[in-house]
């Protein structure tokens, strides 16, 4: 959901995580350094509520939730919200779980923990290939390890 009103203001961004200290880093580092009005809830099912009700620039999901995985959250908004954009963190990187936030439409897929004011953008040459659905980052601080194949 979105309205011309967010580009007048600082960015709204929806962050499910259920880990506290991942959930304090990244609302400091998103508000602080990134500006961003951050809004932070543990619960899958309050964020698919607050997502497709409220307007939002972007939701930050992490993997492991409890009750409703970080991917069905993802495939839940791509049906009730699917120009919402997405980004998918774990701090455990799997192929599957990258091929599976693909076909689920995420936008980005982000490896914790993620530099609060990154050096450079892109991944390593050990880092799996997501393929091109993984555009740039738009967020200052946020590193996609993912990028599109050239």
């Amino acid at each position: 959901m979105s309205t011309p009103d967010l580009a007048r203001t600082r960015g709204r961004i929806l962050v499910v995580e259920d880990d506290s200290d991942a959930a304090y880093y990244a609302v400091h580092v998103l508000t602080t350094v990134g500006h961003f009005d951050v809004v932070h809830t543990f619960d899958p099912v309050v964020a698919l509520h607050r997502a497709t009700t409220e307007p939002w620039n972007l939701v930050l999901i992490d993997v492991d939730l409890p009750g409703m995985t970080g991917l069905e959250l993802l495939a839940a908004l791509r049906q009730a919200a699917p120009a919402l954009p997405v980004a998918v963190i774990t701090a455990h990187i799997t192929s599957d779980a990258i091929a599976d936030a693909s076909r689920k439409r995420a936008d980005a897929f982000l490896e914790k923990p993620v530099p609060p004011a990154p050096r450079h953008r892109g991944h390593s040459a050990s880092r799996p290939n997501c393929g091109s659905r993984y555009p740039r980052p738009k967020l200052p601080g946020v590193l996609v390890i993912c990028q599109p194949r050239q």
